[in-house]
């Protein structure tokens, strides 16, 4: 009878430990769905409107066929789709003329529609009545909450001209950050440094020009990709990424190939300070955050300790986070990733001041990674707190490719991740491609390992160690049970805590491993997290 008892309290343990590895690791999935035309669409951005809809968009150079039952114009065109929660479509829209348009970029707006921007080297044709200027330009589009055209106009000058990013100010005016290689022409007011470069516009509600800025080095290009986020007082953070070394209005040389480059202006477009982030390989584009005085940047980099870089490389190329002061100083960084490649694709704040790191990986279960792929590239979301812990992580994917581009936190810890699939039904994947790349929705639950008790943190340190563990639970806990448990379920320590706070373990005579550091309160409700003994 004692044997069938610890083997019972061993499996229950092995159950709890494998649950909390799901939940800590990977989240679950709860809905998804495929939509496309017979060719092929990538998505690159979403948002979410007041009403709850999601609307959803990138290129794409299908005609009316499958999901898709708007026409195409000319190449590839902008296509916008509102979905409710569910993921059902309430309607599409096509946006384009005669030649190519990308979307990169979708913002609500308060009554309900939606801006819509890109890069377009579209003529006046199709649906598209804004003239071109010259090569491609900024091609702003304003939508109803129908789908319908209000607006739409384009910026731009002689050369190519791509619009990435919207930014929202308080008093309702727009910031538009994107990339330039135009000199003095059209909307620009000041020639190219070198190169393409950054280009910043600042229009009103109805689209007028207040003032536009270009910065750039002049010895390389500067590009910006999904990059830009405002402080309290409307103060704009870029980060792209640069080939430039200190020329222009790079106050420093690269440390590799090319590295992230932030810079700040403020609202009237001075330059107030800029930064360069890297190593001595090379960096992608930057995604910056801002939030509680902080600005927090995340890249894909394959540099290894070097430059600015202090955290070694597990891969090929690792997402990549740094924390710096709103003065361009840096507070740490931190590398996030498995034995192959990671790109990161966005970064946003959730409802619990979280950071959410979208971005596709490669990479098997290996360094920080704890599920294999399931095609050459899947989806990878990782969630960190703003210490740059890991709090979870999920591997989504086909046996094709598959990339994260956004996520959106549309209740407290539910998400939806929005990319584009090249697979057919396998692994993750529930529904067949419609041609040979789709939009890919998907919709996941995640419980952090601390949030399962509300208002309790519970932190483990040192970690790893090797002779004592304190505990520390933030805030005070009432009477419940600790325990630690081997991986194996065996029960190696536990007591009975009442109204704890802070408790000290001596784990000297744990052979090294892991383990795993179980609370449950009077409420029978669980907090637990890993605890690795050296």
């Amino acid at each position: 009878m004692q044997y069938l008892k610890q083997f019972c309290l061993a499996g229950f343990f092995i159950l709890i430990i494998s649950a909390f590895d799901q939940v800590h690791s990977q989240a679950i999935i709860n809905n998804q769905r495929t939509f496309g035309g017979d060719f092929t669409e990538f998505m690159t951005s979403s948002t979410q409107l007041a009403n709850s809809d999601l609307i959803v968009g990138g290129w794409s150079f299908s005609g009316i066929s499958a999901d898709k039952t708007e026409v195409n114009y000319g190449g590839s065109d902008y296509w916008v789709v509102s979905v409710g929660t569910d993921f059902s479509i309430n309607w599409q829209k096509s946006l384009g003329g005669d030649l190519t348009d990308a979307l990169y970029v979708l913002m609500a707006t308060p009554d309900g529609g939606v801006l819509c921007g890109g890069g377009s080297g579209s003529t006046i044709s199709g649906n598209k009545t804004a003239p071109n200027i010259g090569g491609r330009d900024y091609w702003l589009v304003k939508l109803g909450s129908n789908g319908d055209i209000e607006w739409q106009e384009t910026y731009g000058g002689d050369s190519n001209d791509d619009l990435i990013d919207i930014i929202e100010l308080s008093n309702g005016d727009y910031y538009l950050v994107g990339n330039s290689n135009s000199d003095i022409s059209g909307n620009k007011t000041e020639n190219s440094k070198g190169g393409t470069d950054y280009w910043i516009l600042r229009i009103d509600s109805d689209g007028n020009v207040i003032w536009d800025k270009t910065i750039g080095g002049g010895s390389g290009d500067d590009v910006a990709g999904k990059c830009a986020t405002i402080d309290q007082d409307d103060n704009l953070y870029i980060a792209g990424r640069s080939f430039s070394d200190e020329s222009g209005d790079k106050t420093e040389d690269n440390y590799g190939f090319n590295n992230v480059w932030v810079v700040k202006l403020d609202p009237a477009s001075n330059l107030l300070w800029d930064k360069t982030l890297g190593g001595d390989f090379y960096e992608s584009f930057g995604h910056p955050v801002y939030y509680d005085d902080y600005l927090y940047v995340a890249t894909s980099s394959a540099s290894g300790v070097s430059g600015t870089k202090t955290d070694p490389s597990i891969g090929e190329a690792d997402y990549w986070i740094n924390k710096l002061t709103l003065d361009g100083d840096i507070v740490w960084d931190k590398v996030i990733g498995g034995d192959l490649n990671e790109m990161v694709l966005s970064m946003s704040l959730t409802g619990n001041n979280q950071l959410l790191i979208a971005g596709s990986s490669a990479s098997g279960i290996s360094g920080d990674k704890t599920e294999n792929t399931n095609g050459q590239m899947d989806m990878w979301p990782v969630c960190i707190d703003t210490m740059g812990n890991l709090l979870w992580q999920k591997t989504i994917g086909g046996s094709d490719w598959d990339n994260l581009a956004s996520i959106i936190e549309i209740a407290p810890n539910e998400f939806c991740l929005f990319g584009d699939s090249r697979s057919n039904i396998s692994g993750d994947k529930t529904e067949n491609s419609r041609g040979e790349e789709d939009y890919w929705m998907v919709s996941i639950t995640s419980t952090l390992n601390a949030s399962e008790i509300s208002g309790v943190n519970m932190k483990l340190y040192p970690n790893p160690t090797s002779d004592e563990m304190y505990l520390n639970f933030g805030a005070i806990q009432d009477e419940g049970r600790l325990e630690i448990v081997g991986i194996d379920g065996m029960v190696m320590y536990s007591i009975q805590l009442k109204s704890a706070y802070e408790h000290v373990v001596d784990v000297s005579s744990f052979s090294s491993g892991i383990y795993y550091v179980c609370f449950t309160n009077s409420k029978y409700e669980r907090i637990m997290d890993k605890l690795i003994i050296k």
